[in-house]
């Protein structure tokens, strides 16, 4: 499930010598437009991705980016370094952002699909605050991979693990529903024998009060009794 596809990455050949895509015809119009429209900073950033060195190659990916902000290259290559340095929460961002732009073509899309839905997916591991929401996120897009690429190995294999984990979730959660009911209804029970049992304190001492009272009457009584007897 760590593996992302990595169609789009940049791979550095030799000193400026940037392959986005090195399989891709030289014909292809979008890969012209992301030679046009990289910055210097991306080759550097690319340097560093190569090397592993994930702090520096986001910061220059980072520096990159406001420098072009619409080079959908640049924000592909950060999502994947999030991801080998153990970020799939900012991953899955990057990658998601990536389907707001209309030029990316539909073959693409596809691959970019599949590492944000196993962005999600790792990131629905890590973090069980928001799981349901995240495996939502993370079957919506392997589903759309799987559609394109239906033969995808990758794609069946981790939309199989995000549903079911899904349903673990579910179960999960109907058992802890079940269980909040219980607790609070034997709260509730709780709460009515307290009552009861205040209710019975109250009339306990009320009748106390009553005999209490009549007694002190009657031995008012008997003393007016006695005094009048003399």
């Amino acid at each position: 499930m760590d593996i992302l596809k990595n169609l789009l990455v940049i791979t550095i050949i030799s000193v400026n010598l940037l392959a986005v895509n090195p399989v891709q015809e030289e014909n292809d119009p979008y890969h012209q437009y992301w030679e046009r429209n990289i910055p210097e900073d991306a080759y550097r950033a690319a340097e560093f991705h190569d090397q592993e060195k994930y702090d520096q190659a986001i910061e220059f990916y980072h520096r990159a980016l406001n420098k072009s902000p619409d080079q959908p290259l640049i924000i592909y290559n950060l999502g994947v370094a999030f991801y080998q340095q153990d970020h799939p929460d900012s991953a899955a961002l990057f990658f998601d952002s990536l389907f707001k732009f209309d030029s990316i073509p539909p073959r693409y899309l596809s691959d970019i699909a599949y590492n944000a839905g196993t962005s999600y997916l790792k990131w629905a591991q890590q973090d069980s605050t928001d799981k349901a929401n995240l495996l939502d996120q993370s079957i919506k897009y392997l589903i759309y991979s799987l559609k394109n690429l239906p033969h995808d190995q990758d794609s069946r294999r981790n939309l199989e693990i995000a549903l079911r984990m899904k349903q673990q979730q579910c179960s999960q959660q109907d058992q802890q529903d079940q269980q909040d009911q219980q607790d609070q209804q034997d709260k509730q029970d709780q709460q009515d024998q307290q009552d009861q049992q205040d209710q019975q304190d109250q009339q306990d001492q009320q009748d106390q009060q009553d005999q209490q009272d009549q007694q002190d009457q009657q031995d008012q009584q008997d003393q007016q009794d006695q005094q009048d007897q003399q």
